[in-house]
């Protein structure tokens, strides 16, 4: 009997650092029936950032996202196209969110441009952001910079 609680608590603490990340990784923010998975860009030196994320609505009817505010860059803007390929994209008017359903703001889809950054972003930081939805109303997260993919 002993040795089977030994062996459990070592399990158990092998498993904690692996729960912890995977918590960490997997940040989310509920306000009403609307509620943001992982909010993140990558890690940039440059004037500018595209910021992913998922939005899922629980309630009955749609919402839409139709900003963000943030105070480390001069613009906040909804585009819709590549996000490798910033020049050859649009404005999006909003972003519907369906009911009892979600939307993935992407690097191939719609996704939030972040334009005048007054600092560089570095990994494994984390800035302020406001989202703003058409009926679910102001939302403040905090958006996770991780590393940049490694270039081919």
């Amino acid at each position: 009997m002993q040795k089977s609680k030994h062996s459990l608590l070592v399990s158990a603490a092998c498993l904690l650092p692996m729960l912890i990340s995977g918590a960490a990784a997997a940040h989310g923010y509920k306000i009403k029936s609307l509620e943001i998975v992982h909010p993140w860009t990558a890690e940039t030196a440059g004037p500018a950032a595209a910021v992913y994320m998922t939005i899922r609505n629980s309630a009955k009817t749609p919402d839409r996202l139709i900003g963000a505010k943030v105070k480390i860059a001069a613009k906040s803007e909804l585009r819709t196209g590549q996000a490798s390929a910033p020049p050859k994209d649009g404005a999006a008017q909003g972003v519907v969110v369906p009911a009892g359903g979600e939307v993935k703001l992407g690097r191939d889809g719609t996704y939030l441009q972040l334009d005048g950054l007054k600092q560089k972003l570095g990994a494994y930081e984390r800035f302020a952001l406001e989202l703003v939805f058409e009926h679910a109303g102001h939302m403040n997260i905090e958006v996770m910079v991780e590393e940049a993919p490694a270039q081919p």
